[in-house]
Formats: C-alpha cells, sequence, structure tokens
C-alpha cells in the first residue's frame, strides 16, 4: 500500500471590474468571497482541525494563493484565523503541511524569461505572506493549476523546495523498457527535487462525481488500499466542500467519516510532501522529463495548458500581458501591482470558447456570464489601459527624475546600463558589494540614472579581468564610462581591496577627490540636481564637507 496525501487548494481571483473607470471588482469579489467563506472555507476548517485533533495519524496538505489570503484579510478575517487554528491544531504532530505557490495564482511560469524572475518574485511574496500569517516556512512547491515542465522543475529546485506536485499524465510512465507504476514517487530530469503526480481519477471521485455516484467513506479507504505505488496524491479544490458540493449532498459527513474509515487499513500510511521527499531523498527515483512545450497541468480533459493558451484570443492576451513585464516593473507602485493581477491565471482561463464539459467549468467560474465575448473585451481594456498609464508614468518620470550618485569603496556586479566599464570593476561578493548591486539594479530598473563613484583598485581590477597593464589602460581610456566614476590614486592603485593599506589615508584621498571633482561633474551633467547616497565610513564624511 502506498503513502497517502490529501491536498486542497485554496484559490478566489480578483476579478477585474467590467465598468471602464475601475480595475478590479470589488464589489463581486466580497459577495463572492464571504458567499464561499460562509458554506466552506469556514466550516470545512474547523471540521479538519477538530479531526487532527481526534485523529493523529490524520493528515492533510493545504495550498492557497496570496490573492486569496489577502481577499481573507480583508473580506472575512475570520477564514485567516480558523486557518491559524487548523496549523496550531496540527504543527506539533507534524498533521499539517502548507505548500509555496505564487502570489497572483498566475501564469508567469510560462513567461519566456529564461531566468523567470517574475515568477520568482511572486513564489518570494508568497513565501513571506505565509510567514507573516502562519510563521511557517514551505518546503515543498504546487505550481499554478500544477503546471509542471523541466523549466519551472529547475526553477522550483533552484529556490530550495525539495518536493513539487503535478498531475498524473500518461507520458510520465509509459516507458517501453522499463515498467513504471503511474503512483511511483519521481525525479525531476538532473535535479535533486521529488516530484509528486496527483491521482486524478480517485481525487475527482469526489471531486466532481460524489453527487452523482454514491461513495462511502468506508468504499472510498477501500479503493485507496487497492491502490499499488509508492505514494498516492489525492488533490482536490478546498471548494468543493460546501460550494460546488452542497452540504445536503453529504460531503461533510464524507470527510467527518474518512479518517476513522483508513483506520480500517493500518498498511495505508498518511504522509505530507516534504515527509515523502525526505523519505525518498536517496531512492533511484524514475525520471519526469516534460518540455517546455508539453507543460502539464490537472485542468480539463487534455491535462496541458490548453484551457488557458488554447485559442488565438487567449495566447494573444497571455503575451500582451507577459511583454508589458519591463515596463511595468520601471513604473512600479500601483501599476506594478495592477499588472500582477492581470497575470492572475483566471483571466484567460475565462475566454476558453470550446464545446462540451470543459467549456462547462469554464463558464462555471465566469463572472461575465456564459459568453466569452465580454471578458475578452473586459481583458482586453483593462489591458490598454495599463499600457497607457505606465506611458505616461514614463512621461512623467523622465521629466521629474532626479540622479543617483552612489559613493562607496567597493562594489558587486553593476548592471550593463551603467556602461561597458561595468563588467571590469566589479569583484566584491557578499556583504557591501551585494548591497551596492542590488541598489544600482533596483534604481536602474525604475528609469533611475545610477552614478557610482567608487575606488581605482587598479591592481586588483587587472588581477580579476587578466590583463596586463597596457591591457587595463586601454580599458580604462577608450571605454566611455558612461556612470562610472573611478577615483585613482597611488596611495591605493596597488591595494586587493579597499581597507588593505592605510584605510585612513585611502578615505581621505576618496573623498577629498569626490569633493573637487567628482559631485562637480555628476551634477552639471543633471542641471544641478543630485541625490548623493553614500555607503560606508569610508565615504560617509564627502556629504557634510561638500555641503559646507
Amino acid at each position: 500500500m502506498p503513502l497517502l496525501t490529501i491536498y486542497f487548494q485554496l484559490h478566489q481571483p480578483f476579478r477585474l471590474h467590467p465598468d471602464r473607470d475601475k480595475f478590479l471588482w470589488e464589489e463581486k469579489n466580497r459577495e463572492i468571497f464571504v458567499k464561499v467563506a460562509e458554506k466552506c472555507y469556514l466550516p470545512a476548517t474547523y471540521l479538519f482541525t477538530e479531526l487532527l485533533q481526534a485523529y493523529p495519524e490524520f493528515k492533510i496538505t493545504m495550498s492557497m494563493s496570496g490573492v486569496f489570503l489577502e481577499q481573507a484579510e480583508s473580506y472575512q478575517p475570520e477564514v485567516v484565523k480558523a486557518l491559524q487554528g487548523l496549523v496550531d491544531a496540527g504543527n506539533e504532530r507534524g498533521q499539517i503541511e502548507f505548500l509555496d505557490e505564487t502570489y497572483y495564482h498566475s501564469l508567469t511560469s510560462l513567461f519566456q524569461d529564461p531566468t523567470k524572475r517574475e515568477f520568482r518574485d511572486q513564489v518570494s511574496l508568497h513565501r513571506d505572506k505565509m510567514r507573516r500569517l502562519f510563521g511557517v516556512f514551505p518546503t515543498a512547491f504546487r505550481n499554478t493549476e500544477l503546471m509542471y515542465n523541466n523549466n519551472i522543475a529547475e526553477v522550483v529546485a533552484d529556490m530550495g523546495y525539495r518536493a513539487i506536485l503535478c498531475e498524473k499524465r500518461n507520458d510520465m510512465f509509459m516507458n517501453e523498457q522499463v515498467p513504471i507504476s503511474p503512483n511511483a514517487v519521481f525525479r525531476a530530469r538532473d535535479l535533486n527535487l521529488l516530484v509528486l503526480p496527483r491521482h486524478r481519477e480517485l481525487s475527482d471521485d469526489v471531486a466532481f462525481r460524489f453527487p452523482h455516484s454514491p461513495l462511502t467513506p468506508e468504499m472510498y479507504a477501500s479503493f485507496i488500499s487497492k491502490i499499488d505505488g509508492e505514494a498516492v496524491i489525492l488533490g482536490f479544490d478546498y471548494e468543493h466542500i460546501g460550494e460546488h458540493i452542497w452540504e445536503d449532498k453529504g460531503i461533510f459527513d464524507f470527510w467527518r467519516g474518512l479518517p476513522e474509515a483508513l483506520r480500517q487499513y493500518p498498511a495505508i500510511v498518511m504522509a505530507n510532501p516534504t515527509e515523502i521527499a525526505d523519505n525518498f531523498k536517496d531512492a533511484a527515483c524514475p525520471d519526469v522529463d516534460i518540455d517546455g512545450l508539453a507543460t502539464s497541468s490537472w485542468a480539463d480533459a487534455s491535462r496541458d495548458t490548453f484551457g488557458w493558451l488554447g485559442n488565438m484570443t487567449q495566447y494573444e492576451l497571455f503575451r500582451d500581458i507577459e511583454s508589458m513585464e519591463n515596463d511595468a516593473r520601471r513604473a512600479g507602485s500601483e501599476e506594478m501591482t495592477r499588472w500582477r493581477h492581470l497575470t492572475t491565471s483566471d483571466h484567460v482561463y475565462f475566454l476558453h470558447e470550446n464545446i462540451g464539459e470543459d467549456h462547462a467549468v469554464h463558464a462555471y467560474f465566469n463572472p461575465y456570464g456564459g459568453s466569452i465575448s465580454q471578458p475578452t473585451y473586459i481583458l482586453t481594456r483593462k489591458i490598454d489601459q495599463l499600457q497607457i498609464a505606465i506611458q505616461r508614468f514614463e512621461v512623467i518620470k523622465r521629466k521629474e527624475k532626479t540622479a543617483i550618485l552612489i559613493i562607496t569603496p567597493e562594489t558587486g556586479p553593476l548592471p550593463e546600463e551603467m556602461g561597458d566599464l561595468a563588467k571590469y570593476i566589479s569583484g566584491k561578493s557578499g556583504g557591501q558589494g551585494e548591497v551596492v548591486s542590488a541598489l544600482c539594479e533596483g534604481l536602474t530598473d525604475r528609469g533611475i540614472h545610477v552614478h557610482l563613484a567608487t575606488l581605482n583598485l587598479k591592481r586588483r581590477f587587472q588581477r580579476e579581468s587578466m590583463m596586463d597593464e597596457r591591457e587595463w589602460r586601454e580599458v580604462r581610456y577608450q571605454i566611455d564610462p558612461k556612470r562610472i566614476h573611478l577615483v585613482s590614486s597611488a596611495v591605493f592603485a596597488d591595494n586587493l581591496s579597499a581597507y588593505a593599506g592605510d584605510p585612513l589615508l585611502t578615505a581621505a584621498e576618496f573623498q577629498r577627490e569626490i569633493i573637487n571633482n567628482v559631485i562637480k561633474t555628476v551634477r552639471a551633467q543633471h542641471q544641478g540636481k543630485l541625490i548623493i547616497h553614500s555607503h560606508d565610513w569610508m565615504a560617509g564624511g564627502a556629504i557634510t564637507a561638500y555641503a559646507r
């Protein structure tokens, strides 16, 4: 008998307002959340809290989007308190695990950016939310709609997660040479990341077929006991309890009776994803190899991304949203938040136009009626309006932005926008250098002209660039320094770090050149307006001395 994981997903999108002058549909979002909270979130969470207390061997896994939690905080704070109570009930005995995912339940994992910067940023936002609300640091991951491919796995592993959930699909285990159980524990290709596929058939017995096909807890426990393989992952939308399947259909009674029914099969051992990852970390698990063009998901019969990108309208609007990333990032603030709301997967999901059962599911969640014409019009208009707002913001920022001069004795890697000289003068890793690098990158991303004044540690720069004196001289005088201002002096030219030699003498030489030349030069380039930021004591006295 396999290990058993029971996993629930909680998500509500911020729906877009149909009116031109409003962005989010506040009234509709509140109405839906409060309704589902009363029918599902509160009673189901209270039920599972009781079950964890009554059955020490019973375990559950949950993942909730950041926008779900944001709505819970705003519209029904009692839901957050109930979830916190669930954590308190299950934490001590390891009965509860919360997963990480993208904050906005987004499609950013499908962006073409090879670094997946926005995907990483949204996962980090979610991680911070989980820490703040529940005091937990998730070690397993669930991507939007269980979307999975090799590229996603690589990023998830790089971010330190030990396991990822996905949807079971035939191409994962159909191997002509070596028979593989569909309930095996898999490993991501060339990575130390365990991949746990959801058992669709058993999951759908409850989530979809329960109202129409009689199913008791005892029958379900019997089905689970007959599964071969190493682990069975049962995954459900949390909302099936009380919202999609009403209480009078017996769904609460089913879940209330399941822990007792499972006790009749002692060989069924419940385990959450990180526990499974720990048990199999050194095992020879079969590899999962799913190319980016074949991304899997738990949606629709085809278990791919067709539900979001299956028609040309969906695809083009998705790419329009993706193309706005850099501009939205530079604009920051409200524009960046609005753009991130547009990345939520639900908005293009509403535009699915196939007929049959799949379309019925899409239409059920569409808050604008069964037709795709209105959500298409609304999403298109919101994208256009945001593009105009960002362009207007860029014009205003270009007129009002004040340049910044960062004075620091050392730096780490610098953004290429600061000029060709940047790649030759970094070399400090960790500590102060990382902070300076982050400052320069963040300010540059926001369209601010950043100048950097730092020590010309000629000997170190030559050594790290593997150049002789002549080659370094060519770099120094033939490459336009652009916004990098190297301060030269025989006092520190041969030092390998800013603090070698006599640091006091170095600081005096450094500040003298900054005061007498650098500040004046940079101010002249920007009509006399300049913000000066000194980093480290070695640069600190320059500002007050210049002001005098």
